[in-house]
This record gives structure tokens, C-alpha cells and sequence, in this order.
């Protein structure tokens, strides 16, 4: 691949983590989706997504970053972008660039990130760069109740173990086990759910509650009624908290549609995009 001009970019390890703050949320200000992190949120997302600061990016000029996960030969871009008037100069691609050359020299075979949909220039800068769409991702949220289903509640481990088992697919790396095992926190332990149909079980769901929202981290059925099951793991999870949500779920998924129908609003939709 040959440079493109653009800033110096630098470790992002040679910034604390006050700086990095600073830099993400400058970053993300603006965005379609306005996220902001605290240094305590910053943190958890370090560990919890195992973001590599050495390998991550940061423009020397300060005007952008790319943060790189990484788990054997898996990454994953945690986060990019351009601050508010340092866009459309060559450092998103920059940025990228080095990011990537970054990847390759830890034996990192496949690079996946996601995109909100409507993110036209990121979209074409991946595309650009040999990223291919892989699938698209929902995000749901539920405020209004639910019937109870049949759902009942179980050890979070044996959920976890059920649901691999029958994985059809890698989960999105905010959701995978290794990310999932990390949520916990004093008094915020993982929940697991289950449904049974006729003594064998057809559903399981992990999910933790923060303050008053529940939120789904995995949810799996097999079962002849898929949907049934997945209405009743999300009614089950609702029921923890004044609002249910559940992050970058395959549109096709069961617990996807069940949310729809249930009336769930969709706050995002994103492309899960990879790069081998």
C-alpha cells in the first residue's frame, strides 16, 4: 500500500490518557451519534475491548485518532476519526494507513470495524482501503413493557457456554466472550436466561443491568419457533430494567425481529465491515 500524505501519526500510547479523553470526544463531538467518554469510561473500554495503545494511532498534530483492538490474529478498529475542521485533508486515511501497517506487523490476519450507514465518506475511505461489507448491525431499544414470557433465570456461564455452542456466527467484538466476561463490576454481575420447550432448552440470553437499563450481550435460540424463544428472552431482560437495549444485533436475528415488533425504536444501524 503506498502512503498517502496526511499527518505524522504517532502511538497512541504516547499520549496519557487524559489527552486521549480529550481527543475522543473532540473527535466524536460532532458525530451522528455524539459520544463522549469519561476518564473512568475510557479506561474500561481499554480493558474491556483490549485496545493496544502502542499499536493505535493518534495524528501528531492532534487533529485525529484510530484505536486498534486486538485479540490473536483479530483487530478491530475501536474507534476513528477527525476532529471539526482537520477533515478532508488526508487524515482519516492516514490514520488507517498506519493503523493497518500497524495490524500486519502483529500477525493480524483480519481487521472488522463498523460503520453507521449513513457515514458516506468513512464507507467509501474503508471500501477504498479493501474493507467489504460483511453485514449489518442494529441497534435496539425498548422502553415499553412486555408480557412475561416463559423465560427463566440461570447461571450466566452456563448461558455463555450454551450459546457458543451454537454460534452461527462470530458475535460483533463489543458482544464476543472475551469483551462480554469483562462487563461485570461491583454489583453489576452478568445475568443469564433461558427457554425450554418440552424439558430441552431453546434460548439463551446473557445480559447485565446498569443503573435502570437492561442490556442484551448475547442472545441465541435453536429451536423449531425462533422467534417465540427470542420473545421471550427480550421480555425477560425488560423486565430488569426501565429500558432494554441491545447493540450491533444482525438485522436478521430473532431477538431483532422480536424487538421490532415489539415496538423497539432503532437507534442506529451500522455495516460490520472486514478487511483480511
Amino acid at each position: 500500500m503506498t502512503p498517502t500524505p496526511g499527518p505524522r501519526t504517532v502511538p497512541a500510547s504516547t499520549l496519557s490518557d487524559a489527552e486521549l479523553v480529550a481527543l475522543f470526544n473532540r473527535v466524536y463531538a460532532d458525530y451522528f451519534v455524539p459520544v463522549t467518554v469519561s476518564d473512568a469510561g475510557w479506561q474500561a473500554l481499554v480493558r474491556r475491548f483490549d485496545l493496544d495503545l502502542e499499536a493505535s494511532r493518534v495524528a501528531a498534530d492532534g487533529s485525529g485518532l484510530a484505536m486498534l483492538g486486538i485479540r490473536g490474529v483479530r483487530g478491530w478498529v475501536g474507534g476513528m476519526g477527525v476532529v471539526p475542521g482537520g477533515r478532508r485533508r488526508g487524515t482519516g486515511r492516514a490514520l488507517m494507513e498506519a493503523l493497518l501497517a500497524q495490524a500486519r506487523l502483529r500477525a493480524v490476519t483480519e481487521v472488522v470495524l463498523e460503520v453507521l450507514e449513513q457515514n458516506a465518506p468513512a464507507i467509501a475511505l474503508y471500501e477504498s482501503l479493501g474493507f467489504r461489507r460483511v453485514r449489518t448491525l442494529d441497534v435496539w431499544s425498548l422502553s415499553s413493557p412486555l408480557p412475561p414470557g416463559a423465560a427463566r433465570e440461570i447461571d450466566a456461564d452456563d448461558a455463555m457456554a450454551w450459546i457458543a455452542g451454537r454460534r452461527a456466527a462470530p458475535e460483533p467484538w463489543q458482544r464476543d466472550d472475551a469483551s462480554v466476561r469483562r462487563f461485570p463490576a461491583p454489583g453489576q454481575p452478568l445475568r443469564g436466561l433461558e427457554v425450554r420447550e418440552n424439558g430441552r432448552r431453546v434460548g439463551a440470553a446473557v445480559a447485565i443491568v446498569v443503573l435502570d437499563r437492561a442490556s442484551l450481550l448475547q442472545v441465541e435460540v435453536d429451536g423449531a419457533r425462533p422467534l417465540e424463544a427470542a420473545r421471550a428472552l427480550c421480555a425477560a431482560a425488560r423486565g430488569w430494567g426501565a429500558t432494554l437495549r441491545f447493540l450491533n444485533v444482525p438485522a436478521d436475528h430473532p431477538a431483532a425481529a422480536a424487538l421490532r415488533e415489539a415496538g423497539a425504536t432503532l437507534e442506529a444501524r451500522q455495516f460490520e465491515m472486514a478487511r483480511s
